[in-house]
C-alpha cells in the first residue's frame, strides 16, 4: 500500500498555519496561540498502521491515521487510543488526539465516537472525510486560518 498520503500529510502539517487550522479550526481546539509556538511533525512506522504524530507545545499529542490503513476498525482504534494515552503519559502531555482520516458509515462514525468514553476525559477521537482538501494551501507567514468548528477544551 503507499504511503502516499502520510507523506502528503506530513509535508502540509509542517507548515504551521496548517497544523493550527487542523487542531483549531479542524478538531475544534481552544488551545492558546502560544502553544503552537513549537510543535513537531514526523511519520511513526514502529506499529501495524503508520501514524502522523503532531505534538503542540509539549501539551498536546495529535495522531492521524488513514482509515483505509485500518483492516479492523473497532479493534484498531482502540489500540491505538490506548497505544496514545500511553504515549501522552509517556511524554507528560496533557491530551491525546487521534483523528482518523476517512468515509465511513453512521453506524461505524458512532461506535468509534463512543470509545473514548472508557477513556480519561482528556483523550478525544475525531472522524474526518478527508485531510488533503480540508487543509489550506500555504499562504506564507503564520497567519491563522479562520476556525470552522466550536472551540472546545484542549491544552
Amino acid at each position: 500500500m503507499s504511503d502516499a498520503r502520510e507523506n502528503i500529510w506530513v509535508a502540509k502539517l509542517a507548515e504551521k498555519s496548517n497544523a493550527v487550522h487542523l487542531v483549531r479550526g479542524l478538531l475544534g481546539c481552544a488551545c492558546p496561540p502560544a502553544v503552537f509556538d513549537h510543535y513537531q511533525v514526523q511519520r511513526l512506522d514502529s506499529g501495524v498502521i503508520p501514524v502522523v504524530q503532531l505534538i503542540m507545545g509539549d501539551r498536546l499529542l495529535l495522531w492521524v491515521v488513514d482509515l483505509t490503513r485500518v483492516q479492523r476498525v473497532m479493534e484498531e482504534a482502540t489500540n491505538l487510543l490506548e497505544q496514545g494515552l500511553r504515549e501522552r503519559e509517556r511524554r507528560g502531555l496533557n491530551r491525546f488526539r487521534l483523528c482518523i482520516v476517512g468515509e465511513c458509515s453512521r453506524e461505524l462514525s458512532g461506535g468509534l465516537m463512543r470509545l473514548p468514553d472508557s477513556f480519561d476525559s482528556k483523550v478525544h477521537l475525531h472522524i474526518l472525510p478527508s485531510l488533503e482538501n480540508a487543509l489550506p494551501q500555504p499562504r506564507g507567514g503564520d497567519n491563522t486560518p479562520e476556525e470552522k468548528h466550536p472551540q472546545r477544551d484542549c491544552c
